[in-house]
Parts: C-alpha cells; sequence; structure tokens
C-alpha cells in the first residue's frame, strides 16, 4: 500500500466495563485473545492502517475505559472523534441498557456532534454455546430503528450493527470494516 495520501480517523471505543472492548481491539490488531480480564486504565490506544475502498486509511483507535471511575478522563478522549464503536455484551441486559447513557456522555463531551456509530453486541460465542443471549434480536433492531429516527438530526450521523466474539473473532474484521466505510461516506 502507498501511503503517501492518507486518511486519518480517530475512532473511539466505549461501552460498560467488561463488555470485551479491550479484546476486540486486540484481536483486530492481529493479537491472541486473553481469557483473564483486564482493567483498562483511563484509555488504550492503538495505530493501524489499512485499505477501504482503494482509499488509505489510518485509523487511530482509542479503547477506553468503561468504569464509573474513568468517566472523569474520558471526556478527554471524545473531542475530535471521527467515528464511535459502541459495545456491548449479549449476555448481560445492564450493557444493553447503558447504551444511551454512552451516547449521552459523548454528546455532552462533544457539544452535542454526533458521528458515525457502530453498536456492537459481543460475546456471541457464549450466546451459541450455552444460550445465555439476554437482549432479544427484536429488542436491538427496535432500538438501532430508534436510533436512526434520532440521528436524522445531526448531519454526520450514520448507525450500523453487528454482532461478534472476540474469543473466536467472528465478525470482527468486518466491524472495523463497515465502520471505516462509514466514515468515509461521512467525508463526502
Amino acid at each position: 500500500m502507498n501511503f503517501t495520501s492518507k486518511t486519518i480517523f480517530k475512532l473511539i471505543i466505549m461501552g460498560d466495563a467488561n463488555v470485551g472492548k479491550s479484546s476486540i481491539r486486540r484481536r483486530y490488531l492481529g493479537q491472541n485473545f486473553d481469557k483473564e480480564y483486564l482493567v483498562t486504565l483511563g484509555a488504550d490506544f492503538a495505530v493501524k492502517a489499512i485499505e477501504v475502498d482503494n482509499k488509505n486509511v489510518v485509523l487511530q483507535i482509542w479503547d477506553l475505559a468503561g468504569q464509573e471511575r474513568f468517566s472523569i478522563v474520558r471526556d478527554k478522549y471524545y473531542m475530535n472523534s471521527s467515528g464511535l464503536i459502541l459495545v456491548y455484551d449479549l449476555t448481560s441486559k445492564s450493557s444493553f441498557e447503558n447504551i444511551p447513557n454512552w451516547i449521552e456522555e459523548y454528546m455532552k463531551n462533544t457539544d452535542n456532534f454526533m458521528v458515525p456509530l457502530l453498536i456492537v453486541g459481543n460475546k456471541i460465542d457464549l450466546c451459541e454455546n450455552n444460550g445465555s443471549r439476554e437482549i432479544l434480536q427484536e429488542e436491538i433492531e427496535n432500538y438501532i430503528n430508534v436510533l436512526r429516527e434520532w440521528g436524522k438530526n445531526f448531519p454526520h450521523f450514520d448507525i450500523e450493527y453487528v454482532e461478534t466474539s472476540a474469543k473466536t473473532c467472528s465478525n470482527i474484521e468486518s466491524a472495523f470494516k463497515s465502520i471505516t466505510e462509514m466514515m468515509l461516506n461521512n467525508m463526502l
């Protein structure tokens, strides 16, 4: 790839603690899945150069800590973001119910400016193996439709949904490709 002409995007990964944000980021970067839960302290940062739709893109990936005690630090990272990946755990109803809180926190810290949003339901491997899914497909589809309607008020807003497994690496690559395409379309 020739990266003399490239687009740089600041991509934020956010969501409750223990939903798999860091595991998703690590898997996307080609790293192994770690079974141990590792707390992100404040934020973690990575860069990946890719090509999407014949365009050279550099993703600056900011993985934000999900614990409430880090909320005072998170607000600094939202500014100048190009896109959001909001992760929830398919086996945790509360992580799904907190999605509006994450969107509200983002909006509050960006003067009500909205960017493309990819909502990720993570841990499909657990749902397939033991049927522990707590959020029905109909619930998420209804919520995505509500967000699409709400998003009509924002010129840079687009939303997609995908279900992933950081453990099996299922849909990780396509999730990042999807948000990158959304951010590229936002530039037009």
